[in-house]
């Protein structure tokens, strides 16, 4: 191995982590090797945690300059309803802070009045309210409480790296199908939740929630339209039946405009 990495310039990449673990076993058979990476910028040799149900680990490399993972600190608004009761002492306090501010000095100016009580609303709900940290990748359904699961799951599948005795296999396994049975009926839930607000928009954002909820991308060249077919509603999807259906109604409107140029 030594000679063939010399001879052809090789770069070796482990950095020394095992990629293989099995019980008490823990070694690094792979060894990953490659010729001109760096050209295209800085090369990163990681070892992922995924679950793979095999003792062989995953290894993900970087080729080039990686984008930092975009996080956003959010209000679980989800949550917030529980602290209702903390939410109106602390605005109640500081409303009326805000009203005898008012009372004694108050500005003229309407903007000035207007975020001044946003102001003290915001603090209210701040000082109530949990945030959590998402990122583009975070599903909607994931709650605090599967998250917790998730970390769990990974302490219990750390514990069958190290000491992979039948107890902790199966405590394992029970956990995990558990956990993924829990993710499914959460995903489920979300979407009927979803769906059922859809009867309350209009057509224009209808489709816009359709296309967010099947993750379809925006700006299509056809766009599915409406028609009447013998006094009913009908969609057309297919971009044949869009096509014909707007050179039907190019062709009334010509004929409309014709009949007036005529009178």
């Amino acid at each position: 191995m030594e000679a063939i990495i010399s001879k052809h310039g090789l770069q070796v990449h482990n950095d020394g982590t095992p990629t293989y673990r099995s019980g008490l076993v823990a070694t690094a058979p792979d060894v990953t090797l490659t010729n001109g990476f760096r050209d295209f910028g800085t090369v990163a040799w990681s070892v992922t945690n995924d679950e793979l149900c095999t003792p062989h680990e995953c290894i993900l490399i970087d080729i080039g300059k990686r984008t930092p993972v975009e996080t956003v600190e959010v209000i679980d608004w989800p949550r917030f309803t529980c602290n209702w009761k903390e939410y109106s002492d602390f605005t109640a306090k500081s409303l009326c802070a805000v009203y005898d501010k008012w009372s004694v000095q108050s500005s003229d100016d309407v903007d000035t009045l207007v975020q001044e009580l946003t102001s003290c609303i915001q603090e209210c709900v701040h000082k109530v309210a949990t945030s959590r940290v998402i990122t583009k990748h975070t599903k909607p359904w994931f709650t605090s409480d599967i998250s917790q699961r998730f970390k769990k799951l990974r302490s219990l599948k750390r514990k069958c790296r190290y000491h992979r005795s039948p107890a902790n296999v199966s405590l394992y396994k029970e956990f995990l199908s558990e956990t993924v049975e829990l993710v499914k009926q959460a995903e489920q839930k979300y979407w009927l939740n979803e769906c059922s607000k859809l009867s309350l928009l209009d057509d224009k954002s209808k489709w816009k929630a359709i296309e967010r909820l099947t993750n379809q991308p925006s700006g299509n060249a056809v766009q599915p339209i409406r028609s009447q077919k013998q006094g009913e509603p009908v969609y057309l999807f297919d971009d044949a039946e869009v096509v014909t259906e707007m050179k039907g109604i190019t062709l009334l409107f010509r004929i409309q405009r014709y009949k007036l140029m005529k009178c």
